[in-house]
């Protein structure tokens, strides 16, 4: 990576001088140059490792049509990028696959509950249950799910959430090859975990809930605004990314570049991604520490993409939310669609009403004459006017649906008093409503309770109230001398 920048002005030269003297004494006190390799070693993971998660962010968004299918994809390659890390850290402390506490510190660290190591013969010879230990692949189903990877190094593979027969609880697996070869890593992990790493959280709170390492700052700006809108370094929220250095990517691609941020030389790469610039800004210092603060970078680097993820199904999530919302919502009202009702209706019809149970039927009078005679727009100010003064009256007591033209229903719970007097009330908003086209607005209501019938069903207690209203609404027709259809 090239250092841009070098000889704008006599100050910033002098700081390059001063890091090319620090980096000069470093590598002439190792005799081997090991720790130049290990320094450009470190920067290029940490790239790599940003790149692959950020890419993966990129793919599980585009790639899924579904919610469902979101979550599976994420948490598959989450934990696969999880089991490569414990793979990655063994391989630099060979001596940590050799103590359960070590073992056991990695999982707290990677957020994993198991982990299992198997020879190339598929044979369990560590890990942090020891009474795993000796199994084989050939064991059982669910360990034999990973035979395929005995005979073929390149896979990673990570099971459904299956049940483990040993434990009897839900487990998700996943294994990787260590970059030797030598051995498979094998991470499990409950998938409540990621139910609860999944809760809705703002950018902000996301941001600053990370763990801190000293000298990385994580910044996420608005795309729009430029604005810092996520931060652990409190002193520069609410900062434009051109106040504090920070440069907007030219393209989709992921930039990395060395430049003076918030008055410090650094290490930073930044990415567009959906409506923010999320930037990872390391101090040179950091950047040029040994191994152990390599590996802490690159950890925080799962840790940003494991959060960015998080917040990222969610945000997906809103959004199938919003569409199933859509899809159950009357248009011209408000109120939820015949779908909806249908719905409802499916998962209730199961139970038995509740004593408090009460089922309203409405349908307008005179619709059809208004549709013909003066127009559509005055039919629809009649629909309108029946589900506002249904919101206004009965909203607080339960579920509101338009079923169909001019057919309404309120699925309630309230005592026959609270009954009695919703109905009053709901009898006045319509006699008192008044439209811009239409000048009054009549309607036939047919009810039916589970304290009126008890041990009737929801259908039947629903029939009892649809011929209520039909009956209601033949006297209406009788009243007025009205055809039906007049």
């Amino acid at each position: 990576m090239k250092i841009k920048g070098i000889g704008r002005s006599v100050n910033r030269a002098r700081r390059v001088i001063i890091l090319s003297v620090f980096l000069v004494v470093i590598i002439a006190s190792l005799i081997t140059g090991q720790y130049r390799i290990m320094y450009k070693s470190n920067i290029n993971n940490a790239s790599q490792t940003s790149h692959f998660l950020l890419n993966q962010v990129e793919r599980i968004i585009s790639d899924n049509e579904s919610r469902e299918e979101i979550l599976s994809e994420k948490m598959k390659e989450d934990y696969i990028t999880r089991a490569n890390a414990v793979a990655y850290i063994i391989m630099r402390y060979p001596n940590a696959e050799k103590s359960i506490d070590e073992l056991f510190r990695i999982a707290r660290l990677l957020k994993v509950d198991e982990i299992h190591l198997f020879n190339t013969e598929g044979v369990i010879y560590g890990g942090t249950v020891p009474e795993y230990y000796n199994l084989s692949m050939d064991s059982g189903e669910q360990i034999g799910y990973f035979k395929p990877m005995l005979t073929n190094k390149a896979l990673s593979m990570c099971q459904d959430a299956t049940l483990n027969t040993a434990e009897n609880k839900e487990m998700m697996y996943a294994m990787v090859w260590s970059v030797d070869r030598t051995k498979l890593v094998q991470v499990g992990i409950e998938p409540v975990r990621y139910i609860e790493e999944s809760q809705d959280r703002e950018i902000k709170k996301l941001i600053e809930s990370m763990p801190a390492y000293e000298g990385i700052q994580i910044i996420t700006a608005d795309k729009e605004s430029g604005r810092v809108v996520g931060t652990n370094n409190p002193e520069i929220m609410d900062s434009s990314m051109d106040e504090i250095g920070l440069k907007v990517p030219e393209d989709e691609e992921i930039t990395e570049y060395f430049g003076n941020v918030d008055g410090k030389y650094s290490y930073c790469a930044v990415k567009a991604y959906e409506d923010y610039y999320i930037n990872v800004v390391i101090d040179s210092s950091t950047v040029n520490k040994g191994l152990e603060q390599a590996i802490l970078i690159s950890l925080s680097y799962l840790v940003v993409a494991a959060s960015i993820l998080v917040f990222v199904v969610n945000t997906m999530e809103k959004r199938v939310d919003r569409e199933e919302e859509k899809a159950t919502t009357d248009s011209v009202t408000g109120l939820n669609n015949r779908l909806a009702y249908e719905e409802y209706i499916k998962d209730i019809r199961k139970l038995a009403p509740p004593n408090d149970f009460h089922y309203l039927m409405i349908d307008i009078n005179g619709l059809k004459p208004v549709n013909d005679n003066i127009g559509h727009a005055a039919g629809d100010e009649l629909i309108k006017g029946t589900a506002d003064c249904m919101k206004k009256v009965l909203s607080r007591y339960g579920n509101l649906y338009r079923i169909g033209g001019d057919e309404f229903v309120a699925i309630l719970n309230l005592t026959m008093e609270e009954a009695e007097r919703a109905e009053e009330e709901l009898n006045k908003a319509v006699d008192g409503w008044s439209g811009r086209t239409v000048g009054s607005l009549s309607v036939s209501l047919g009810q039916a309770s589970a304290w009126e019938f008890p041990g009737r069903t929801l259908d039947e207690i629903s029939k009892i109230a649809e011929e209520r209203m039909y009956a209601a609404k033949s006297r209406y027709y009788k009243m007025t001398g009205k055809a039906r259809r007049q």
